[in-house]
Order: structure tokens, then C-alpha cells, then sequence
């Protein structure tokens, strides 16, 4: 009954926890596609974007149901009977991850896998101080003071 509360009362502040990207852990390399990969955005109109590589549709809160929302119809998998989506949370109620298509589990990360580069169409981003292949690094300042 917290964990409910806990969770409708950070829904309604406006900072969603189920907002973030999310990987489907299920394939290996050579079967992973541009639909594994996805970012859950704000629509702005009080649904969710479920965000592919290729494609994106809306996710809308179902009312009566925590973490239930109604896949919108721009879906692929729409037309096959898939119409609802859950999350899923760790005992604490934190989001942990997310039932995509197919009812297979959407781990939530901070960010998705590299191997995501090597599919076709999609580019690595551009940071404005990118040395060669340098990982991007937080803003540490070493030099004391």
C-alpha cells in the first residue's frame, strides 16, 4: 500500500519513474534488432512514447490498473492483440524494467549497450569535446581547491 501511494504521489509531481531507457536482454548480437532498444518519453498530454530505433506509439495510463498502460494503435503488434503493457518493480516499488511485445521483459538502464552502434541507420552521438574514442567523463575537478 506505500509502494502504491509512494509511486501515484512521484506520478503526479510530474517526474514519472517509468521515464528512461530501457534494453530487451533476451538476444545475443546477432539477433538483436532496432526494436530491443527503447526510451520511454513524455507525450506531453499525460501519456508516455514508447521509442524504438524504427518506430514509436503511445502508451496511455490505464486508470484502474498501477503500471498498466494501453498500447496505442500505431503499435505493430497492435493488430495481434497487443493492447496492454505493464512494468515491473523490485520490492522497494522502483521500476525495474518493462513488458514489451510479445510479453518479453525490458530490463531499465541507465543507457543502452554499445552494440546498439552496429545496427544499420543508427549513429553513435556526437559530443562537442570528443577526443578520438575517449569516453565522455563527468565533470571532476581533480585539481583541489
Amino acid at each position: 500500500e506505500k509502494l502504491v501511494r509512494k509511486l501515484e504521489l512521484t506520478m503526479s509531481q510530474g517526474a514519472s519513474p517509468i521515464l528512461g531507457e530501457y534494453e530487451n536482454f533476451l538476444y545475443g548480437p546477432p539477433e538483436k534488432n532496432h526494436y530491443h532498444y527503447v526510451s520511454i518519453l513524455k507525450d506531453g498530454k499525460g501519456a508516455f512514447i514508447w521509442k524504438t530505433q524504427c518506430n514509436q506509439w503511445l502508451l496511455t495510463p490505464l486508470k484502474d490498473e498501477k503500471l498498466t498502460f494501453i498500447v496505442g494503435d500505431k503499435c505493430p503488434y497492435f493488430k495481434t492483440g497487443y493492447k496492454t503493457m505493464k512494468f515491473k518493480t523490485d520490492y522497494k516499488g522502483t521500476i525495474i524494467g518493462a513488458y514489451g511485445p510479445g510479453n518479453e521483459y525490458f530490463t531499465k538502464v541507465e543507457q543502452h549497450s554499445s552494440i546498439k552502434y552496429n545496427l544499420k541507420g543508427v549513429e553513435k552521438p556526437k559530443y562537442e569535446n570528443d577526443n578520438d574514442n575517449d569516453e565522455m567523463k563527468e565533470g571532476v575537478d581533480t585539481a583541489g581547491g
